[in-house]
């Protein structure tokens, strides 16, 4: 999508979810870089709690992107949900996304504060775009309803609903990280 003929400047691309949950995914994964070396150098891979929950974060935020996409956006408008760019944004990168983290081998477990902790990108953004779209309005100054979180329905069951998505998509990333990990143990110890 060509924003400058479209009158749109670069940084109202900061206003899509979509954008800063991959720039945040690229941020954790590039930390994991030197770890990744050092693992190959020594055959045993290991990181810290803090990075491990910042790809725990990203990988959440890039999971819900792939969800809100498919039942939420592709109903309404199939090209702005896979067309152009948006399908490696919205399809592509969300599911590398998740399966690099399932594959990194990770023996921490998260307690109830550390999963809080990994929700606070969506937070923010959901705290910044309810205020951009629902209080100070587009008419104001605020920001279009892009992903129609006031149109359909009230913003306040729109918001019941995308946080559910998101709790739900972070408990099932969360044990099915778990159970690889155990999987993972028993079959090192057997070997």
């Amino acid at each position: 999508m060509n924003y400058t003929i479209k009158g749109k400047e670069i940084s109202d691309l900061f206003r899509y979810f979509t954008v800063l949950a991959n720039i945040l995914t690229a941020a954790a994964s590039s930390f994991i870089i030197p770890y990744a070396i050092n693992g190959i150098r020594k055959q045993y891979f290991t990181y810290p709690k803090w990075l491990s929950m910042f790809h725990y974060s990203g990988t959440l935020c890039a999971t819900f992107i792939l969800m809100f996409v498919f039942f939420f956006i592709a109903p309404l408008d199939k090209y702005f949900a896979f067309g152009g760019s948006n399908f490696y944004l919205h399809i592509i990168c969300p599911i590398m996304v998740l399966i690099s983290y399932l594959f990194v081998e990770s023996n921490y477990v998260y307690s109830n504060k550390d999963y809080l902790i990994c929700l606070q990108p969506f937070i923010l953004y959901s705290i910044v775009y309810l205020f951009n779209v629902v209080i100070l309005t587009e008419d104001r100054g605020g920001w279009e309803d892009l992903y129609k979180f006031n149109t359909f329905t009230p913003f306040y069951i729109s918001i019941l609903l995308v946080l559910l998505l998101t709790c739900s998509l972070g408990f099932l990333i969360r044990k099915l990280s778990a159970r690889l990990n155990a999987t993972r143990q028993k079959n090192m110890l057997k070997a």
